[in-house]
């Protein structure tokens, strides 16, 4: 019959068997109990990695929307650097000539994701010198009093003349009296307008139509002495290219977006009016419409404030956000302060931080829900490695225990049938020495010669 597996334990007859059972606690907790210690302290730290977990996490993610914070700044400060050189208050007379020459520096070899998309020049109080609004006072009263004379002597030669010959020559008598700067009271310049409407009112075959609309095509693209308001200027640009002779005018979006911002100024009271020249502020024109708000940043030194629109301005903040923390599994996001779902302490839902002073009223919110799904996914593989190489030493000190449990009892056992051996041999041998020697002490013994009596 084969051997069993384990020797039967009751069927060991060894003394004392609390040895024997001491020795087989002692085998079995020498080998099994390192193993089951692993695993009670592999599952340990898993359970405290799955409650301290989301603490770290959450730790990390402030540290991140921090950095992503510092990030703003830095590239709002490198725009502002990078759109055009220093620029200190300038007269009004001038402001027009800085504009066209800080906005073609910007141009000139810059990055397009980071052009500004429109500019206002600044003058000593912090207000827009260019585009400014159409408003404001007469040149000198003499200017004014001839300009009204030849006004007055126009109309008197409507009589005579037809209306395109009485526009050119009021034009003509009007740069001869040199009143070229001279305004209404609105702030628009009279000469130009006087020359659109002659042009109105000629014939595309007069002689004197070309000339007269390049003479104003060129006092329309230029923006030296008398400056044209911005607004008058796109609007004679518009109207030219309608009659079919285009104006090259390529500070003409900065310059309607200007023109925006300086009028939704003008309805501004003094004391909510923004200092352009230090803070960072957002116009609404339309709060629906991301197109409808435009970012003025101040440039470097003052004199003036670049103005980027909101929807390209956070796209493009965001995009370097995601460079810099997308391959950690984040993803950026502006939102207006006061709509942040989640504060500094928020889950994986996001977690954001105020933009203070680099963005006023907006919030930074980053979204880690991918950089939660990889760390998951590594503590689930993790937890999965731990605990398997747990149990497999568990298992493995079982295999063992068992093994040396095994060899013991077999030890025991052979060590029994020695005994067991021994001991039959040795009462085999006694008996028959026993009666031999019985027999041998009884004929040595002296009466064994004597033969008993009858």
């Amino acid at each position: 019959m084969p051997d069993r597996l384990l020797p039967s334990l009751p069927a060991l007859r060894l003394r004392p068997r609390g040895e024997l059972l001491l020795s087989l606690a002692a085998i079995g907790l020498a080998v099994a109990l390192p193993a089951a210690l692993l695993l009670w302290t592999t599952l340990r730290g898993w359970d405290r990695d799955r409650r301290d977990g989301p603490r770290a996490r959450q730790a990390l993610h402030r540290l991140r929307v921090e950095q992503a914070v510092r990030t703003v700044e830095r590239d709002l400060g490198v725009l502002a650097e990078r759109a055009g050189r220093r620029l200190p208050p300038v007269d009004p007379s001038e402001s027009g000539v800085a504009f066209a020459t800080l906005l073609a520096a910007a141009a000139a070899g810059r990055i397009p994701e980071e052009l500004p998309d429109g500019l206002l020049v600044l003058d000593a109080d912090g207000l827009p010198a260019y585009p400014a609004p159409a408003t404001g006072g007469l040149d000198p009263p003499e200017v004014d009093a001839r300009g009204e004379a030849l006004i007055g002597d126009f109309h008197q030669r409507l009589i005579t003349q037809p209306m395109s010959d009485a526009y050119l020559d009021l034009a003509a008598r009007w740069v001869e009296q040199r009143l070229e700067a001279s305004r209404s009271p609105s702030g628009r310049l009279y000469l130009p307008g006087i020359r659109w409407a002659a042009l109105q009112r000629m014939s595309r075959d007069d002689p004197r139509f070309l000339p007269t609309v390049e003479v104003l095509g060129r006092q329309v693209a230029g923006h030296g002495a008398p400056l044209l308001p911005a607004s008058q200027r796109l609007h004679l640009a518009r109207e030219l290219r309608r009659i079919g002779h285009p104006v090259a005018l390529p500070t003409e979006p900065a310059e309607a977006l200007g023109v925006a911002v300086s009028q939704s100024l003008v309805g501004m009271p003094a004391l909510a009016r923004p200092d352009l020249r230090t803070t960072r502020h957002l116009f609404r024109f339309d709060a629906s419409e991301p197109r409808g708000q435009v970012w003025s940043l101040p440039a470097p030194g003052g004199g003036a404030a670049w103005l980027h629109r909101r929807d390209r301005l956070h796209a493009a903040l965001e995009q370097r956000i995601d460079r810099e923390l997308g391959s950690l599994g984040y993803a950026a996001r502006l939102v207006p302060a006061g709509g942040v779902a989640g504060g500094p302490d928020a889950g994986a839902a996001g977690v954001s931080a105020s933009l203070g002073a680099s963005l006023p009223g907006w919030a930074l919110s980053l979204d880690p829900s991918v950089a939660e799904a990889r760390w998951a996914g590594s503590a689930r593989r993790e937890a999965v490695l731990q605990v398997g190489s747990a149990a497999s030493a568990a298992l493995l000190g079982a295999v063992l225990a068992f093994l040396a449990i095994q060899r013991f009892l077999r030890r025991v056992r052979l060590a029994e049938v020695r005994h067991d051996f021994l001991t039959t041999i040795s009462h085999e041998l006694r008996t028959p020495m026993t009666s031999i020697r019985m027999l041998v002490d009884s004929l040595v013994a002296p009466d064994a010669g004597r033969q008993p009596r009858g």
